[in-house]
């Protein structure tokens, strides 16, 4: 397949996670994980303004037709916020800018798209990310390496961030249950609510085994969890239905766009299955968080949502059951995951029995 080089760019907003999230979409649109470079820093070129840029580069291999990559490019800018495009040269701040940079050898010209991109020669902000990571590569027309282009390059500067390059967020996996990720989920749910359990490997894994379950993160560098996001789905008479539910960022990293970010690729994931609709619940006093789900489409629905817990619902248990727990003591009952028996006692679940055969 080609490799297709993309360029990526951001001043207003939450920069880095702006970048980061059209990073995710565009690995969720096109089918393929792309490799992407650190950060670099640069002031505008070509108008002015007050706001810096953050840029970036992406590689991954593609098998699309060009227009329709520059499609999905458009379509992942308007999602996260640009209304328009530069027009004869004129530029203005944006939230992010997507530029097709190269495709395999292409060589194209059309009214929409210009392959290899003609201005990338001259800038410094898109030659030293894209060679980063992608030094070794010809360009398609001039035949020097990007490592060579870039060290050619005098116009503009840009400042490298290192070790900054985005994490893509991704959906856990049976292999991710690892006691340093059960860890990391267990730190986060704490931040979320103090009723909550407490995850083990065993029991994670086979959660995670569940075909209803699409449980979301994002790492930092160093692989440490800094927010999840539930995503349910389950087939029901009247259609499929989806719930977004326990989204949490780590304290450390709020006020940086995380939580867009999340509900972002849950919108994204459920869209792509062919969901018509997606729900969460949030409690009034969570102020941002509400404001946030409203700035990303959701809306308050006039209807009221129940609950029952408590001796409300155990009350409904057997007879035996609660015999059982009275003569052990304990407060103790099980639930079945994809066919694993998990014990429940107090908030610790434990994995007691799996499927046979």
């Amino acid at each position: 397949m080609p490799t297709l080089l993309l360029s990526l760019g951001a001043n207003l907003g939450h920069r880095a996670a702006t970048l980061a999230t059209a990073c995710d979409l565009l690995s969720l649109m096109l089918g393929s994980r792309p490799v992407v470079s650190d950060f670099y820093e640069s002031e505008p070129m070509g108008f002015a303004s007050d706001h810096r840029f953050l840029n970036c580069a992406a590689r991954l291999e593609c098998s699309a037709q060009p227009a329709d990559v520059l499609a999905v490019c458009c379509h992942v800018e308007r999602l996260l916020g640009r209304t328009q495009k530069s027009h004869n040269g004129q530029h203005t701040d944006r939230p992010v800018d997507i530029d097709l940079l190269a495709y395999g050898d292409t060589v194209m010209q059309t009214p929409d798209l210009t392959l290899p991109h003609p201005r990338m020669g001259k800038r410094s902000f898109v030659l030293l990310p894209l060679a980063e990571i992608a030094g070794d590569l010809r360009h398609p027309t001039t035949g020097l390496t990007y490592d060579e282009m870039a060290a050619r390059c005098t116009q503009g500067e840009a400042t490298r961030i290192g070790g900054s390059a985005p994490q893509l967020c991704r959906r856990l996996t049976e292999a991710d249950a690892t006691p340093h990720t059960t860890e990391g989920l267990n730190r986060l749910l704490a931040q979320l609510s103090s009723r909550r359990l407490t995850w083990q490997p065993d029991s994670l894994r086979a959660l995670l085994r569940h075909d209803a379950l699409r449980l979301l993160v994002l790492t930092d560098a160093k692989g440490d969890l800094i927010g999840t996001a539930s995503l349910l789905v389950t087939p029901q008479l009247t259609g499929l239905k989806s719930h977004l539910e326990d989204v949490v960022v780590d304290t450390a990293w709020r006020g940086k766009g995380l939580g867009a970010r999340l509900v972002a690729n849950a919108l994204a994931h459920a869209a792509r299955e062919g969901i018509g609709s997606l729900e969460l619940t949030s409690r009034p006093e969570r102020e941002a968080a509400n404001a946030l789900y409203r700035k990303m489409g959701f809306a308050p629905r006039p209807t009221n949502v129940y609950r029952t817990t408590g001796e409300a619902l155990t009350r409904w248990a057997s007879a035996a059951g609660a015999l059982t727990s009275a003569a052990t003591g304990k407060t103790s009952t099980t639930i079945e995951i994809s066919g694993t028996t998990i014990e429940k006692t107090g908030t610790t679940l434990v994995k007691t029995g799996s499927p046979t055969g």
